[in-house]
């Protein structure tokens, strides 16, 4: 029944075949034609003075995206629309991930909220975190006694 409908890839892709099972037994089920949560991919790189947040984003519009800094956590929230079909056409099959959207991440170090900056760049939004100059490494000098 239901897994035997997952089972059956007409386009003979076990991978996306493999794929759905496993977002079937997971709750992450791409097939689903109606509006479902999903979790978009991200990557954070941390570098001596700031973290940068990128976040794959594609088919979505910046006026659905909302961040919020707050309590030193960023969430990244938003809404994938599910592209309308044509007057007179049917969707038979949807695969593409779409819905409400609600990523959440804290930092270890204090942010400078005043300071993020954001972009849309080729279907990715990249967050840029600057961390707070109180939490960043000083060199203190050594003096020298005679």
């Amino acid at each position: 029944m239901r897994i035997r409908n997952l089972l059956d890839n007409r386009s003979g892709d076990l991978a996306v075949g493999l794929e759905s099972i496993i977002d079937h037994f997971f709750g992450d089920e791409p097939n689903m034609t109606h509006s479902t949560c999903w979790a978009p991919r991200i990557n954070i790189v941390e570098s001596e003075t700031s973290f940068v947040l990128t976040t794959e984003l594609p088919g979505v519009l910046p006026e659905d995206v909302s961040l919020e800094m707050h309590e030193g956590s960023l969430t990244i929230s938003g809404e994938k629309k599910l592209p309308e079909t044509p007057q007179g056409s049917e969707l038979v099959k949807s695969e593409r991930r779409h819905g409400q959207f609600s990523r959440k991440f804290g930092f270890p170090v204090s942010i400078e909220a005043d300071n993020i900056s954001a972009e849309f760049k080729n279907g990715l939004l990249i967050v840029t975190l600057p961390k707070s100059a109180k939490d960043l490494p000083r060199k203190i000098e050594i003096g020298v006694s005679e």
